[in-house]
């Protein structure tokens, strides 16, 4: 079973997996977690941008696919399941910090740039309109959206933000990882940045202030 999607939000510590009993494998780490009745173990596969846990049948060495399949399941893989994510909450409790992306960004629009911050949309209580200081006028939108409308196979919401940028550069920088082509605005001048853990931030602040310029001079 995928769990990446807390990647998004926190920052594996090394030596605290380790500490757990994780071995470091290639860029990575695994570990090996018996279940309850023996029968079956997790491997647990953890490395930037990828967090799996499999179930592994000790009679045969196979993986049990039923555990990680989207097909409806029972009572064993049920089961088999809330074991799994009981082990994965211990770990990102003992080995994972928080990473407040969507903070850290905020945080220096405010002190870099003469803008402020408003919600006009009461439905959408994670949304965050930034406008350039007495002007209506926008360069950013915080949002919080499902992963499927990046495209991306997760479950849940993340933390994005559009921003404007010049067409040739919205095209560059399209990668489906840190930048995608912009939810719900025009995507041929918008472009969406997840707000992940591992986002590179200097470029961020970087695009957030030509942002910011390009909707200034008009």
């Amino acid at each position: 079973m995928d769990y990446s999607r807390y990647l998004d939000q926190a920052r594996f510590r090394s030596e605290a997996l380790l500490a757990f009993g994780f071995q470091k494998k290639g860029e990575g780490y695994e570990l090996t977690k018996a279940t309850a009745d023996g029968d079956y173990h997790f491997l647990i596969a953890i490395a930037p941008r990828l967090f799996t846990v499999n179930l592994i049948d000790n009679s045969t060495g196979d993986i049990y696919v039923p555990f990680s399949a989207s097909y409806p399941h029972g009572e064993f893989v049920a089961k088999k399941r809330e074991e799994a994510s009981s082990l994965v909450n211990e770990i990102v409790s003992k080995c994972f910090e928080s990473v407040d992306t969507k903070e850290k960004l905020h945080a220096w629009m405010g002190s870099h740039l003469a803008c402020t911050f408003d919600n006009p949309w009461g439905e959408y209580p994670t949304y965050a309109v930034c406008r350039i200081k007495g002007e209506k006028k926008w360069f950013g939108l915080f949002m919080s959206v499902p992963y499927v409308k990046l495209g991306l196979k997760k479950p849940g919401d993340c933390n994005v933000i559009n921003l404007k940028l010049p067409p040739e550069e919205i095209l560059a920088l399209i990668d489906n990882v840190h930048y995608f082509l912009a939810y719900h605005m025009n995507k041929k001048y918008w472009i969406t940045l997840l707000l992940s853990a591992d986002a590179p931030m200097d470029t961020y602040y970087k695009l957030s202030q030509e942002s910011y310029d390009l909707v200034k001079k008009k």
